[in-house]
Formats: C-alpha cells, structure tokens, sequence
C-alpha cells in the first residue's frame, strides 16, 4: 500500500519548524504574538485557500487497521478528512477560543501565486473504507485540544 498523507495536524509539532501544519502555526502565531497573520490573496481567491486536513491520530488508525490486515481494494490511499477547511475558518476557530486578531498581509515574495496550491481535498472516504472500525475525529474538537 502507498499512504498519501494530506495536511497533518496535531500537538508537539514544533519539531517540524517551518513545515508545521496551518493550524498549529496559527496557533502559535496567536499565543505568541497575539494575532493570527493571514495573506490577504488566500482569503480573496476563488476559492478561498483550504486545505484538507486530517488529524495524526487518525493517520496512526489507519496505519494500524492496515497494518492488522483489514482489507481494503485501493493500492493507493488518499489519506485525507474529505472536507477542505478554508485557512480563513480556521483562523476564525482560534481566534474566539485565545481572542486575538487576525491580521491580512500581501501574499510573501519568495512564493510563486502561480504555483502556489489553492486548494486540496481527498477523494477517499475512510469512514467508508474501513467501516466500522474506523470514524474520523472531530476537527473542532482536536484544533481546541491542541490550543
């Protein structure tokens, strides 16, 4: 089996640095500094820049659901929430639970807006995969653990 991971999010990410999660940087972002920055282009595109993202916990399930020889037809698994969360929402979550602000700012210089993903989002249900013994866990929920 190849695993696809979309954009992993959890606690203790600070080891990852500069490829920390959105949420995560926001996160810090808003306890360290007191606001959450946001580029202004990502909010106005259309669509808004959303990300699927999926919790680490969910991704350890998975592994281990396959790793205990549940059957599952797909060589190659998207391994993803199936919603695509806009960077802006997510902003907004942590912003009423820590009451910072959200600042805009021009989109950085050192990235190219051509190249730049806009947008992501799995094609594989593993709810539906791995029914019953696997349920996704609760976005919200998981995002205000791990302020």
């Amino acid at each position: 089996r190849i695993l696809r991971l979309y954009n992993v999010f959890g606690q203790n990410e600070s080891s990852k640095k500069n490829m920390a999660s959105i949420p995560y940087n926001f996160i810090q972002d808003a306890k360290l500094k007191g606001k959450i920055e946001i580029w202004q282009n990502t909010v106005e595109s259309f669509p808004p820049t959303s990300r699927d993202f999926i919790y680490v916990e969910d991704i350890c399930r998975i592994t281990e659901l396959l790793s205990e020889g549940i059957q599952c037809e797909n060589t190659i698994l998207d391994v993803g929430s199936t919603i695509s969360r806009s960077f802006y929402s997510i902003a907004q979550e942590i912003q009423k639970r820590l009451r910072t602000e959200i600042i805009f700012s021009e989109f950085p210089k050192n990235i190219k807006f051509s190249e730049y993903q806009f947008y992501t989002k799995s094609t594989h249900n593993l709810e539906s995969l791995f029914y019953p013994y696997f349920v996704y866990s609760d976005f919200q929920q998981k995002l205000m653990a791990i302020i």
